[in-house]
């Protein structure tokens, strides 16, 4: 699922969702990038949802209201402080 059609699908999605994502307790920052399998990049695009160390029921819980919102759209939750590099600043 790389590629540049694929890149701005995930793109758009974030501009249309990162507000709702941000709403959810515990995450804080969004950004599009490749989906990890085992802590190794793979080929698909993502959208990447960072996230607080969690519970493994919380992870859980946050797994599903991500899915929700993403409606289908391969994403990942990471386990770290998200620091944009540039541009808006997006975390609560």
């Amino acid at each position: 699922m790389a590629g540049k059609a694929n890149e701005k699908k995930a793109l758009i999605l974030k501009a249309r969702v990162e507000k709702e994502l941000l709403s959810i307790r515990g995450v804080s920052g969004v950004d599009v990038g490749f989906q990890r399998k085992g802590g190794k990049p793979t080929k698909t695009i993502a959208i990447r949802v960072f996230v607080r160390p969690q519970e493994r029921d919380q992870r859980d819980h946050l797994e599903g209201e991500v899915a929700k919102v993403v409606k289908g759209f391969p994403f990942d939750l990471v386990e770290e402080r998200f620091e944009p590099l540039f541009g808006t600043r997006t975390t609560r």
